[in-house]
C-alpha cells in the first residue's frame, strides 16, 4: 500500500489526519501532494489515537480507503503513542481554539522534539507552539518545509 521508500531527509515523522486522509482517498484534492511525500517519509509514523479515529470518521463512506487503513495499521505503518496529559490537551484545545487531534499533536511534538508534523492544517501549526513558546517544524501542502535543523540527517 506505501509507495516504495526513497534516501529520507526527516529522521522521524508525527502524522496529522489530513494527510493520511488525502493519501487513502483518490477523491481528496491533495491526494497527488500526500502520494508523493509518504514515499519520502520514514515509517512507522508517529501519531496518536484521536488522529486515527478522526481519518477513519472523514473516510468511513469509502471502503477502500478503510480497508487500505486497516491493513496500513496491521502492517504496522504506525507507532501510536498515548498522550500522557489529557488535562494538558484540553487546556491547549480551550486556550487556542483548536480540535483534540491537533492538541493531541502538539503533545507528541513535545514528546519527539525532533520529529516534524505532516499536517495539512498550514494555519493551524503556523501559530501553535510547543513547550509554550517553541515553533513546531512541519510540513504542509503548498508551503514550505517549516523544519528545524536537527530534523534533517
Amino acid at each position: 500500500m506505501l509507495p516504495e521508500r526513497k534516501v529520507m531527509r526527516i529522521n522521524e515523522t508525527i502524522l496529522d489526519a489530513g494527510p493520511l486522509v488525502a493519501f487513502l482517498s483518490v477523491k481528496d484534492a491533495l491526494h497527488g501532494w500526500s502520494v508523493k511525500l509518504f514515499a519520502d517519509l520514514p515509517i512507522p509514523f508517529v501519531t496518536c489515537e484521536a488522529v486515527l479515529s478522526e481519518a477513519f470518521f472523514r473516510i468511513r463512506k469509502d471502503e477502500k480507503a478503510v480497508s487500505s487503513l486497516c491493513e496500513m495499521i496491521d502492517g504496522g505503518a504506525f507507532r501510536v503513542v498515548p498522550v500522557v496529559s489529557l488535562s494538558g490537551v484540553a487546556r491547549y484545545v480551550a486556550r487556542y481554539q483548536v480540535d483534540f487531534a491537533d492538541a493531541c499533536l502538539v503533545a507528541l511534538s513535545e514528546n519527539f522534539p525532533a520529529a516534524t508534523v505532516v499536517t495539512t492544517d498550514n494555519r493551524d501549526f503556523s501559530f501553535l507552539r510547543r513547550f509554550g513558546k517553541e515553533r513546531i517544524p512541519f510540513i504542509g501542502p503548498g508551503c514550505c518545509r517549516r523544519m528545524s535543523p536537527s530534523s534533517f540527517r
